[in-house]
């Protein structure tokens, strides 16, 4: 998100975990956990990335990942609030659409000041209940005919309303294959390519995560 009375707000963007589950496993645990899960919470996800060695929040990665997860967490019962809508309603301007350097990054404090005043906005669609920051790190090690792209995810979870921690998540580092001397463009594409997998991994983590602030399924 961007602007707010001449203060840049960093644009909400996606989301990357690792960990890919095996189709059988995924579904049956999935079906199991939505059955259990019936909640109108919105959830806000955002990408801290003041660390350099952290992927950026405009990065072709998130969104591609955000677009799958949204999907994922909604069969759920969650939503997801919409980051290119929230900031339409409040007059906030894209980060990303009018600066794409990487050097736009944003730290955790313009996060929590940025859904803070989400809070406080007369539209409700603009108000989430819970939020996830996080970060993901990714290096890649050259072999010698190929490189080994290892990658690190970090998150928290907060209550917005009371702004107390309610958990986090450390994702064991995870490591996949790619082409010899895979420079930025190529490991945008590498992790791209595995955006469903991931999503899916993620809406699983999280859904478990906040399942105990949902409200028990009546049906």
């Amino acid at each position: 998100m961007g602007r707010f009375v001449g203060t840049r707000l960093g644009s909400f963007l996606g989301i990357v975990l690792t960990g890919v589950l095996s189709s059988s496993c995924a579904v049956g645990q999935s079906s199991q956990l939505a059955q259990n899960v019936a909640t109108n919470i919105p959830v806000l996800i955002v990408a801290e990335d003041q660390d350099k060695t952290s992927f950026y929040h405009c990065s072709d990665v998130h969104r591609r990942v955000m677009s799958e997860l949204k999907g994922s967490m909604q069969r759920y019962g969650f939503q997801m609030l919409d980051e290119q809508s929230v900031a339409s309603d409040l007059g906030w301007t894209d980060d990303c659409a009018s600066n794409s350097t990487s050097s736009n990054r944003r730290s955790k404090r313009e996060l929590v000041d940025s859904i803070k005043l989400m809070n406080k906005a007369n539209q409700a669609s603009a108000r989430a209940r819970a939020w996830v920051l996080y970060r993901i790190h990714a290096q890649g090690k050259k072999l010698k005919n190929s490189t080994a792209l290892q990658v690190r995810i970090v998150g928290e979870i907060y209550d917005a309303a009371s702004n107390n921690f309610l958990d986090n998540f450390q994702m064991p580092r995870e490591t996949f294959p790619a082409p010899a001397n895979c420079g930025k463009t190529c490991v945008s594409e590498v992790l791209g390519d595995r955006a469903s997998d991931v999503a899916m991994s993620l809406g699983d983590v999280l859904a478990r995560k906040l399942e105990r602030y949902s409200q028990p399924n009546s049906a």
